[in-house]
């Protein structure tokens, strides 16, 4: 006897995890921050408060190191979005050219194979009609055997063609089988 079991699927993970990466520079952790572990760090000068002296040791406000870093990362995507500038003259119009050269390859070798399968498919045609011309050929042919396979039609071709005719009595020949 068997039993019956209730087979349910149970999720535990409510969402895939986000990858992280983390880069570390000195004994300073960039955890999930591109921009930061594509360019070096620089620290910024520190800028003393209005009214507040300034010392070597002064600390930034928010507020002004997230607007530099605003300004560093809107100079990067600029620059990321400007073409590239090649260092050849004319390297781009001549891949251009061989590529549309070989496109120009690909498809006459295209057209020329489809010629070639029109010219055979054309032959193919000439013969299928070649074909069906000496079938009907053969059909009137039968049919013409048939009509002159009678006792009569014979009679009369042997007679009229072939000259033949019903033997007389001096055209026979009898031979004794007896000996005698």
């Amino acid at each position: 006897m068997q039993s019956a079991q209730r087979k349910t699927n149970y999720d535990h993970a409510p969402a895939p995890a986000r990858k992280r990466n983390v880069k570390m520079r000195g004994n300073v952790a960039y955890i999930n921050n591109d921009f930061l572990s594509t360019q070096p760090m620089q620290r910024p000068k520190p800028q003393p408060k209005r009214g507040a002296k300034a010392y070597p040791g002064a600390r930034m406000q928010p507020t002004v190191l997230v607007a530099q870093l605003k300004n560093a990362l809107q100079q990067k995507t600029q620059e990321a979005l400007q073409p590239e500038r090649s260092h050849a003259p004319g390297r781009g119009l001549a891949s251009t050219i061989f590529v549309l050269f070989v496109a120009f390859c690909a498809l006459a070798l295209l057209v020329s194979r489809h010629a070639s399968i029109a010219s055979i498919g054309v032959k193919n045609n000439a013969l299928h009609n070649s074909i069906a011309a000496i079938e009907a050929q053969i059909e009137d042919l039968e049919l013409e055997l048939e009509l002159r396979s009678t006792l009569e039609d014979v009679q009369n071709t042997a007679r009229q063609e072939l000259g033949m005719t019903y033997p007389v009595q001096n055209d026979k020949i009898f031979i004794d089988l007896n000996g005698r």
